[in-house]
């Protein structure tokens, strides 16, 4: 598949709008001729030197009267007795100039994608992602209470140095249904800190016992 080296710019150097003030057309035009004038030469030429052609065969090509004229006022075309010569042919459209705009075009799509280590680590950074997911679920499910035993209630309040009713505590709660205020209890141990704290308001008085009067 054939194909031209062209800059981007092209349409808007002056060379272009010289030629189409001189050609009394479009400068879009020029450059659609201009275009049609390179592929001619890199389809018959190795080097950009047509020694048959004339400047009236390119006029045919490209439609246009005096269109090979304008190319050599600004010093795009050469034209002489041996034929036509087109300058700098290999900077744009020889071989070379392909393969070294066809290489710098792999480098950059290279420098696009992402590189091998690149990749490594996106996975990585995705599994160590997931790893903390799994772990914060783990996690989540180990805070999901459980009431304690009356065993382990007693247990942790002389692990504190403190003492305990722990029968008393653990039927308060259990006819609140392990409620702290109004939210279920989350954390049972921090509910015995707060009980020996404010014993006197869960502990039920107790009755004093009957006086005996000695006879």
């Amino acid at each position: 598949m054939s194909w031209l080296k062209i800059e981007t710019i092209t349409p808007e150097k002056p060379e272009v709008f010289a030629m189409a003030e001189t050609l009394g057309i479009d400068p879009d035009a020029v450059f659609g001729k201009l275009f049609r004038v390179w592929a001619w030469f890199d389809d018959h030429t190795q080097d950009g030197c047509a020694p048959s052609a004339t400047s009236a065969q390119l006029n045919r090509i490209t439609s246009a009267t005096g269109f090979a004229e304008a190319m050599q006022s600004v010093g795009w075309l050469v034209i002489s007795e041996e034929g036509l010569i087109l300058p700098n042919f290999e900077r744009h459209n020889g071989q070379t100039a392909k393969s070294r705009a066809l290489a710098a075009k792999r480098m950059t799509k290279s420098r696009c994608a992402p590189s091998a280590t690149e990749a490594q680590q996106k996975r990585n950074q995705r599994r160590e992602e997931k790893n903390i997911s799994l772990a914060s679920a783990k996690d989540n499910a180990r805070k999901v209470f459980s009431k304690p035993a009356i065993e382990e209630i007693h247990a942790y309040a002389g692990k504190i140095g403190k003492e305990i009713d722990a029968e008393e505590f653990w039927d308060y709660y259990e006819a609140n249904g392990w409620r702290v205020g109004r939210n279920p209890m989350k954390d049972w141990q921090a509910a015995v800190r707060t009980w020996i704290k404010r014993q006197p308001q869960y502990t039920k008085p107790k009755k004093p016992e009957p006086r005996v009067l000695p006879f």
